[in-house]
């Protein structure tokens, strides 16, 4: 008897999608060497982004990762893709310091990030991912408006922003930019990859070959995004976009 295919997990789960800007633009004027360079170089970030990832649990052998299932990845060419089999409790937190993490990794070894965070029903076969968990986080990275289509840094879709609690803890890895939250690239540290401010990452643009209307896009954010302690103040902008739509967000008690 033949065994029955199991049917492939649905779920609600927040994805992470994060796009290596360039690479295409490379493939195009690559030869045969240059073209196994740059596979080289993207299979190096993919395997250092996955043992950064912050798994309750990992085991790292050469080149292979093994993790607990909060945290599931895989690569698209040059997309790179997060997501939960078992969505722990506070999968947001998770979700927020990998998004930062693999924006630095990338930075690091020279690609231009830009993503989305987002949350929804997916359906997760053994290398894909379809749903509108993925399509949300897909839009927050690429369906941005006018103001924010060009700044490299990782957006967070309404959905997922939804399911972040209201704790300093968590809203201190946010920023404020323009209507739209972003995760902040410049809060937290990792001892591996060093310090990330804002002087750092536009050298790391420019290093990487960002073009000028991305690097002054990205470098007006870094000028002006309000993080979470300016978000506290009576009159600024994120109080009033909340006010517009009837919620009293980021209170002294939330504060707390």
């Amino acid at each position: 008897m033949f065994r029955k295919k199991k049917t492939p997990p649905v779920f609600h789960t927040p994805v992470l999608v994060v796009d290596a800007l360039g690479v295409s633009q490379c493939i195009e004027t690559r030869d045969e060497a240059g073209l196994v360079s740059l596979a080289d170089r993207l299979d190096a970030n993919y395997l250092r982004f996955r043992q950064t990832i912050p798994h309750q649990l990992i085991v790292t052998w050469g080149k292979k990762v093994w993790g607990t299932k909060e945290f599931n990845t895989f690569r698209l060419n040059d997309m790179f893709i997060v997501y939960a089999k078992d969505v722990v409790e506070d999968a947001s937190l998770g979700y927020l310091i990998t998004a930062r993490l693999c924006y630095q990794a990338l930075l690091l070894d020279g690609f231009i990030p830009r993503g989305g965070l987002g949350w929804g029903l997916v359906h997760a076969g053994e290398n894909s991912l379809i749903g509108k968990g993925f399509l949300n986080a897909h839009a927050a990275a690429e369906e941005r408006g006018t103001a924010t289509k060009d700044i490299c840094a990782i957006k967070v879709s309404q959905e997922f922003f939804d399911s972040i609690p209201a704790t300093p803890h968590c809203l201190r890895l946010l920023c404020f930019y323009r209507g739209e939250f972003f995760v902040n690239p410049t809060f937290l540290q990792d001892p591996l990859l060093g310090e990330f401010n804002s002087e750092r990452i536009l050298e790391l643009l420019t290093a990487a070959g960002v073009n000028k209307q991305k690097f002054q896009a990205t470098k007006a954010f870094l000028e002006g995004f309000e993080d979470y302690d300016a978000a506290l103040k009576p009159d600024s902008a994120s109080r009033a976009f909340f006010k517009k739509r009837g919620f009293n967000a980021g209170s002294d008690s939330e504060a707390t």
